[in-house]
């Protein structure tokens, strides 16, 4: 009687990596080729001595967990947070082991805990008038930084920001910010040494039709061009020529989430992951976030 093992993988296959010890009681299965797809079961012949040739690309990380990146400077995933639907957040837990928690102290300013939102997941709401939390003044130590935000938008036609190191990002130096227009367009703002500007305005949109989007940000300061890429749901959504200004890291600063500066511009819409890294990421590693984002929220 053959043994069928159905395997979690989703649209166009997973990649794993995984050693095979066969012994009684327990089955390991090894997938080793670099091939392109993996299917959803696997027929074992036999349930003591097992073989299996398997279609499979290489995996570095198993989909529903984030994977191991150097250089990851602060994570916030909702999902992590205690309390019950409602609840006021004032405090982000870092995922990343830096202590780096984003914090809020006043309590009406505190975004809150909506569960079951997303693939079943929570996410932090933001209300538009005040909610924001931020990380006191720390420096990514590089010229480049990769930030990934799994977002949706409740509001349409105002300027709002969805993150931005320091304060104010026409008043301070080496510095980012991201941000939706007043036409619901995703913008990424680089602010280098001297005040030379950078600023890259999609031609994406991020409506407020519900749609949690996954939006990553690409900063390098030490680029000839091309220093602000932006991404939106996995597509390069365009890259900003050079603002002038290949020298240097990105200055010590508070780092707000959900404002500029705990004072303006607040967002009005939820965050389920929010992720920052000191550099740019491989190829694999992209393919393996963009794999975890699939397994986790379903986008």
């Amino acid at each position: 009687m053959p043994i069928i093992i159905g395997l979690p993988i989703g649209g166009g296959g997973l990649p794993v990596a995984a050693d095979s010890k066969i012994r009684p009681g327990s089955l390991a299965i090894a997938f080793a080729a670099d091939v392109p797809t993996i299917p959803k079961t696997v027929t074992f012949t036999a349930p003591s001595a097992l073989a299996v040739a398997v279609d499979a690309p290489t995996i570095t990380s198993p989909g529903n967990i984030f994977p191991s990146l150097s250089g990851m400077l602060f994570r916030y995933r909702a999902g992590a947070e205690a309390g019950s639907d409602g609840t006021a957040v004032g405090t982000f837990t870092d995922q990343s082991g830096n202590g780096r928690n984003a914090t809020q102290g006043t309590g009406a300013n505190q975004p809150t805990l909506k569960t079951n939102i997303l693939n079943g997941k929570s996410v932090y709401r933001f209300d538009g008038t005040n909610d924001s939390v931020s990380i006191a003044s720390w420096s990514p130590g590089t010229a480049t930084v990769t930030i990934y935000a799994v977002v949706n938008n409740r509001n349409a036609g105002t300027f709002k920001v969805l993150a931005t190191h320091s304060a104010n990002r026409d008043a301070f130096n080496d510095v980012f910010s991201l941000e939706k227009t007043t036409a619901d367009k995703i913008d990424g703002v680089l602010h280098g040494s001297g005040g030379t500007y950078g600023e890259f305005l999609t031609t994406a949109t991020i409506p407020t039709d519900g749609t949690f989007r996954v939006i990553r940000f690409l900063f390098d300061k030490s680029l000839a061009s091309n220093e602000c890429t932006v991404e939106l749901n996995h597509t390069v959504a365009g890259t900003r020529p050079s603002n002038g200004d290949t020298t240097g890291n990105f200055s010590a600063q508070d780092t707000y989430i959900g404002s500029q500066g705990g004072s303006a511009a607040f967002w009005n819409g939820d965050i389920a992951e929010f992720v920052c890294v000191n550099r740019d990421l491989t190829t694999q590693e992209k393919s393996d976030v963009d794999a975890y984002f699939l397994a986790e929220y379903g986008v």
